[in-house]
């Protein structure tokens, strides 16, 4: 999709990234912030027992490898020695030479 037809499909259905008051006035109807206002929450306000939490939406990131949340920066080869070791173990135990082999 070029730049192109990329603004031709936000004019047609819009930005996915919708904030401030244009956001609120078009959610008027939504479930959620019927919920909200329910209990007595306004735009801008913070959640919370006494609207202390965040007022602003979370950050997001697009994550660029496969890798899981948590996960460290390994090499390949690191990886490959730490799978042999583990491997190795196993056959030690498998030979009765490891260290819980009984």
């Amino acid at each position: 999709m070029g730049s192109g037809e990329a603004k031709k499909f936000r004019a047609q259905f819009g930005s996915a990234g919708r904030h401030g008051d244009s956001f609120w006035k078009e959610e008027q109807d939504n479930i959620g912030m019927k919920l909200l206002k329910g209990m007595g929450w306004d735009a801008g306000q913070g959640l919370g027992k006494n609207g202390q939490g965040m007022a602003t939406a979370v950050k997001q990131i697009r994550k660029q490898d496969n890798r899981g949340i948590g996960a460290t920066a390994a090499t390949r080869d690191e990886a490959f020695k730490a799978s042999q070791d583990l491997f190795n173990g196993v056959l030690a135990r498998l030979n009765g030479k490891g260290d819980d082999a009984s």
